[in-house]
């Protein structure tokens, strides 16, 4: 049996108060801002080769996980394009994209009437504040999205909170645990995202957050050397 153990590591930085909330609204603003003007040309050049490759790893790693009638949650699915690559493998279930940018929504709704994809539901929300009940997912993903969210620790409580018990949750983020990693953080951070406020972690701080969480990596893949996928399981115990 697996058991969830408390683990400190990156959270008490994220203890709320007023100042905290009121940057989180900051973080969520930018990043609908970013998202909202990026949406048209998304899945395009450089980025779409990089998402595309990104796809098919994850594809590879998860498809022992997938059911026809598995329950599947996209966050921060950008225009849809795993969502729609899902869509195929749950013919019986349903599978479900979740971003905060409007026009991002808007664009995936757009290429599922033209695909014409009849299981794909899209929705606009936070990450920190999953629109749907309890253990409502077999399997929740969400790809090159952790950093742009403000308060990590409630995000992974969220996750846990909506994933079965024997659900699954699929991580894709860079990493920070060498110099070389954290240059390229800083250049994404400053340089091509312009964001002032996003957060990378070391492997060390990103699975203190999971355990804390009560969601038990089982698979640690690093891809493209930037990035590392993450597949956690729900702990058997996790005290609420």
């Amino acid at each position: 049996m697996n058991f969830y153990i408390q683990d400190n590591t990156s959270v008490n930085k994220h203890s709320f108060s007023p100042n905290n909330l009121a940057m989180h609204n900051i973080r969520e603003k930018e990043s609908i801002k970013i998202f909202d003007k990026w949406a048209p040309s998304y899945e395009k050049g450089f980025w779409g080769f990089y998402f595309k490759t990104a796809y098919r790893s994850i594809l590879a790693l998860t498809e022992k996980y997938i059911g026809r009638d598995s329950k599947i949650l996209d966050i921060g699915c950008g225009t849809g394009e795993l969502v729609f690559l899902l869509s195929g493998k749950v013919s019986e279930g349903e599978i479900i994209g979740l971003d905060i940018s409007k026009q991002m929504i808007e664009a995936a709704q757009k290429k599922k009437l033209e695909r014409k994809i009849n299981n794909a539901q899209f929705v606009t929300s936070k990450a920190n504040s999953i629109p749907y009940e309890n253990e409502r997912f077999n399997l929740v993903f969400c790809l090159n999205a952790l950093h742009h969210f403000p308060d990590h620790p409630s995000f992974f409580k969220e996750i846990s909170r909506i994933l079965k018990k024997d659900g699954t949750f699929v991580l894709l983020d860079l990493i920070k645990d060498n110099p070389i990693r954290k240059m390229w953080a800083l250049i994404s951070q400053s340089v091509i995202f312009r964001e002032k406020e996003v957060e990378y972690h070391s492997k060390r701080e990103l699975f203190g957050l999971l355990n804390n969480a009560g969601l038990e990596p089982e698979i640690k893949k690093l891809s493209l050397f930037f990035t590392m996928i993450t597949i956690s399981k729900k702990a058997t115990y996790y005290p609420r």
